[in-house]
């Protein structure tokens, strides 16, 4: 999964332990409550957590993301992109990539609590058709402030199953 803009191309790969550095840089950069070294590891070191960077092809990491898989689902535990020209490019690749996840291997949705000043990815993640579905009161224990719960669900799961279209032509084999 990738995109050029401008003669840089943008793509998405595992996170391996070398990226480290340039994930806390841009961790640091890009939220006021970063996670540090230890809580990546933490995370990277259970069986059920992927780790994943958005990267350029001059080498230069411009997001990440931590999700943990479950059989039905996908959680999302941190996603930051980085400061940028690149920023948009870059957070609609990991959000894309999430969703890739649904269908390829079944499961059928994936959760994400943001803080509620985080609007950048809150309004990345509902173009790409996640919904809020919850304010959590003093969810941050750090800050004292409210979290969002955000919901994507896959397009072929009951709850958002189309209702059928009107077919004309199956109505006159009806008759």
């Amino acid at each position: 999964m990738s995109r050029t803009a401008s003669n840089v191309t943008v793509h998405v790969r595992w996170m391996i332990r070398r990226d480290m550095p340039l994930v806390l840089v841009g961790e640091r950069a890009g939220t006021p409550f970063p996670w540090d070294e230890e809580m990546f590891l933490s995370c990277l070191r259970r069986r059920n957590c992927i780790g994943m960077v958005a990267e350029t092809t001059a080498d230069e990491i411009i997001g990440h993301m931590i999700y943990e898989l479950f059989p039905e689902r996908l959680n999302v535990l941190n996603f930051t992109v980085h400061s940028s020209p690149f920023r948009e490019t870059a957070g609609d690749l990991l959000a894309g990539k999430l969703v890739h996840k649904l269908s390829v291997h079944h499961r059928r949705e994936i959760t994400i609590v943001l803080r509620e000043s985080d609007i950048g990815t809150m309004s990345l993640l509902v173009g790409r058709g996640f919904r809020v579905t919850e304010l959590l009161r003093s969810h941050y224990e750090d800050s004292g402030e409210d979290g969002v719960s955000m919901k994507f669900t896959s397009y072929d799961s009951e709850e958002y199953r189309p209702e059928p279209s009107h077919n004309r032509i199956a109505g006159y084999l009806e008759d």
